[in-house]
């Protein structure tokens, strides 16, 4: 259940896409209750011990938030490159902060109540944590 409404998650295409003269690969896209656009879902194959060391080495509270959260790392060495916030429609609702220190205090009293992620990326690496703003 997503806010008291029900989501779907749709699969199309081919794991080995030569099997049908090169069609769609197989991919996973959400649909959202308000309709619009699906929305694509990355799909992960495999994860590296980069990208655990990342998702491992963060920690966002409180949860939910009542109008800020602290994003706080672990190791000064495993500070993301960027911080984003992403709404349910996929879309970037904000731009945390270009600099990063290892505890973090944000603002986010502005935004509507409801549930957000934020993205963590550190090179190539992507972490991502769900958020509630209340």
């Amino acid at each position: 259940m997503h806010g008291g409404s029900a989501i779907t998650v749709l699969a199309s295409g081919f794991v080995d896409p030569t099997v049908n003269s090169n069609g769609a690969a197989f991919g996973l896209w959400l649909a959202l209750p308000a309709g619009g656009n699906l929305v694509p879902l990355t799909n992960i194959t495999s994860l590296d011990e980069q990208f655990l060391q990342l998702s491992n080495s963060l920690n966002l509270y409180p949860n939910p938030s009542n109008g800020q959260f602290t994003l706080e790392f672990d190791d000064a060495s495993n500070l993301p490159d960027r911080v984003l916030m992403y709404d349910l429609n996929g879309r970037v609702v904000r731009e945390l902060s270009s600099s990063v220190n290892t505890i973090n205090s944000f603002d986010v009293s502005d935004l509507s109540k409801g549930t957000y992620f934020v993205q963590i990326v550190q090179g190539e690496n992507i972490a991502m944590k769900k958020l509630i703003v209340q």
